[in-house]
C-alpha cells in the first residue's frame, strides 16, 4: 500500500490540502495519505526542512515525500524527484531537500513542464508522478537525472574554546525556541565544565540542562535537549518566544566556564 507524506503552506483553513488529499485518494488506489503539516510559513524553506528532516526517517522505507513550498518565485516549471536512503521526495527544486538530506548519496530526476504551465497543468504533473511512483515505476523511467539541486544552508553556529554562538532555526506550536545546537557538539565544547545561556531581556541565565519540562515551577525558564537532539529553550506551560521577546534567527550566547 502505497504511502504519501505531504509538507505544505497551504494552511488548513481553506480547501487547498483537502482537495489534493481527494485527488491522490481518486488518482491512487489505496493509497495513504499522511499530513506532515500544512502550517509551514508561506515559502519559508528552512521552517519546511526542519520538520521535513525530523520527520520522514520515521516513514517505512518506499514512502513518498511530497513538499508543496515552491520558495523562489523564478522556480522553472518543472518537478524533481529526489531518491535518498529508499525514500521519494517530490517538489520544485526549492533547496528544500538540500536542506533535509544534506550530503546523503541521492539520485535526482526532474520532470520539466513547459512555458504554458499553469497551477491546474502543474497539478496533473505532480499526480502523475506521484502515482507513478505509488506504483513502483522507476524515475528513471518517466523524468531525466540531474547532476545537482539548488543548495540552501541553516545558520550555522559560532563555536570558539568557550562559547558558541547559536541561532533559534525553528519556534513550535508551544513557541519554544530550537536552537541550531545539537548534543554532541553542546558537550564537546563544554568540556564538562559549567555553563549559562544567555538572552536578551533574560535574568538570571539557563545554567541546566533539563530532562524534562516539568522538572521546573510554572512559568520558569529551562533548557532541555529535544527529541531531535537539538537544544531547546523553554517556558514551562508558557510560550517562550512570546514572553521572552525573542524570535526566529535571533541570536543565544553560551558561555563555558
Amino acid at each position: 500500500m502505497p504511502v504519501v507524506t505531504l509538507t505544505t503552506d497551504w494552511g488548513i483553513r481553506d480547501h487547498y490540502a483537502a482537495a489534493f488529499k481527494g485527488r491522490l485518494l481518486s488518482h491512487i488506489p489505496g493509497v495513504q495519505v499522511v499530513d506532515i503539516s500544512h502550517s509551514i510559513s508561506p515559502f519559508d524553506v528552512l521552517q519546511a526542512s526542519y520538520i521535513l528532516q525530523n520527520a520522514y526517517h520515521h516513514f517505512p522505507q518506499g514512502t513518498i515525500h511530497y513538499s508543496g513550498i515552491k520558495g523562489k518565485a523564478n522556480t522553472p516549471p518543472e518537478l524533481l524527484i529526489v531518491e535518498c536512503e529508499g525514500h521519494f521526495f517530490v517538489g520544485t527544486d526549492s533547496g528544500l531537500f538540500s536542506l533535509v538530506l544534506g550530503d546523503k548519496p541521492k539520485k535526482i530526476f526532474v520532470m520539466a513542464g513547459n512555458s504554458h504551465f499553469n497551477t491546474a497543468t502543474w497539478g496533473l504533473l505532480v499526480l502523475d508522478c506521484l502515482k507513478r511512483l505509488s506504483q513502483n515505476e522507476q524515475p528513471s523511467g518517466f523524468a531525466e537525472e540531474r547532476a545537482g539541486i539548488s543548495q540552501v544552508f541553516y545558520p550555522q553556529p559560532m563555536v570558539n574554546a568557550d562559547s558558541i554562538r547559536a541561532t533559534v532555526i525553528f519556534v513550535d506550536e508551544f513557541e519554544n525556541l530550537v536552537l541550531n545546537v545539537n548534543e554532541e557538539l553542546f558537550e564537546r565544547t563544554r568540556s564538562q565544565r559549567g555553563f549559562h545561556i544567555e538572552m536578551k531581556r533574560v535574568s538570571p541565565p539557563v545554567s541546566k540542562i533539563s530532562h524534562w519540562y516539568s522538572e521546573v515551577e510554572e512559568g520558569e525558564l529551562l533548557a532541555l535537549f529535544n527529541r531531535d537532539g537539538y537544544l531547546e529553550i523553554a517556558l514551562n506551560r508558557s510560550n517562550a518566544s512570546g514572553l521572552l521577546g525573542i524570535q526566529l534567527y535571533d541570536t543565544v550566547t553560551i558561555l563555558f566556564q
